[in-house]
């Protein structure tokens, strides 16, 4: 049976979308990629978050679903709301073997997070969530 190491990537790809609405009546919305001045953040920080990942995920999955022995770099791109919220979240590889599916299982019980600033306004931040999936034939 083949042997699983999981290791979760402690940093985020960020990337960061600011809406504004322009006339009440026509409702225009403009999305430009800002970087914030402060990121987002996991309540605790990012050791809390490598911790809440390690606990939470299940490193059996790949090898349930009968995963081939190799490196998996599983990407996760999600959206910290202002309100804290997590939404849109979406899968950006495709390796199967419920490898995405279990990450994304993961960000969802996840709960509130502390969103990003842009001149001490909370923005709407893509973040990208890397998981490293590592299995051995031992």
């Amino acid at each position: 049976m083949p042997f699983l190491k999981l290791l979760v990537i402690p940093f985020f790809l960020l990337t960061t979308i600011h809406s504004t609405a322009q006339n009440s009546t026509h409702e225009t919305k403009t999305d430009s990629l800002l970087l914030p001045e402060v990121f987002p953040a996991f309540p605790g920080g990012a050791i809390e978050w490598q911790k809440f990942l390690q606990k939470n995920l299940n490193p059996e999955v790949p090898v349930d679903f009968g995963a081939n022995v190799g490196h998996y770099i599983v990407k996760v791109r999600f959206i910290v709301n202002v309100d804290s919220t997590v939404s849109s979240i979406e899968a950006l590889t495709k390796f199967g073997y419920g490898m995405e599916t279990e990450v994304i299982r993961v960000i969802l019980k996840s709960g509130k997070w502390i969103p990003g600033l842009l001149n001490g306004s909370p923005i709407k931040t893509y973040m990208v969530q890397p998981v490293i999936f590592v299995i051995n034939d031992e």
